[in-house]
This record gives structure tokens, sequence and C-alpha cells, in this order.
């Protein structure tokens, strides 16, 4: 979670001046770089996190109702596709995923496309 972490640093910089949110831009992606760099985490690892940072975030907020159809869709979004992840990556069902070529790399680009946007909704 060391990028997820430094992504939702990132997230509360959001109401910042820019000088802020640029140096914490850069926190972020010298936190991924060097991750992926160092050999502690895989790609996957990064993308992973997206979806959980935006169920902590959704949990967390306090200035949106839990009435609100948005928060409950972010909140219970990003859980599902944490679980998900979390099957997807034990070792018997990725061994059978990594002979689909298109089944990871298309849930990478769909879990990071729908937590941008529920995050946004």
């Amino acid at each position: 979670m060391h990028w997820g972490w430094a992504l939702l640093a990132v997230l509360l910089t959001a109401h910042c001046r820019w000088p802020v949110r640029i140096a914490f831009l850069a926190y972020a992606l010298a936190i991924a770089g060097s991750t992926l760099a160092l050999g502690e985490h895989y790609l996957v690892d990064l993308i992973a996190s997206f979806p959980v940072m935006l169920a902590i975030v959704a949990v967390c907020v306090e200035s949106v109702s839990w009435r609100s159809v948005e928060r409950r869709w972010a909140a219970f979004g990003g859980l599902g596709m944490y679980v998900a992840w979390s099957l997807m990556l034990r070792p018997s069902i990725a061994k059978i995923l990594a002979e689909i070529p298109a089944v990871m790399p298309g849930w990478c680009v769909l879990s990071v496309a729908a937590s941008v946007f529920l995050y946004g909704g």
C-alpha cells in the first residue's frame, strides 16, 4: 500500500494550491517508481490499490451522507473490486487467468477506470 497511501495524500490535496498538489503528486510518483524499481511491488499491486483507496475515501468522507447513492456506490464498488482483486491474485486462480490473455489487462483498465469514475461520481 505504499502507492495507495501516497495516492491518498494526492487526493487529500485536491483543494490545496497547485504547488502543494504538484509536490504530493511528485511524491506519489516517486513512491510508485521506487517500489517498482526496488522490486517491493509489481505494477499490478499499484493498480489494485485504486479501488482500495476509493473505498477508504468513501468510508471516511464526512461531507457526504451515507444516504447518497454515489457514496454507497464508491464504498461498495471499491470494496467489491478489492475482493475481486484478492480472488484473482490467488495463485490457483491467477494461473487459470494467465492463460486467457485479455482478462488481467482488461481488469486492470476496468478497475482503475471504475475507481476514477466512482470517485468523481
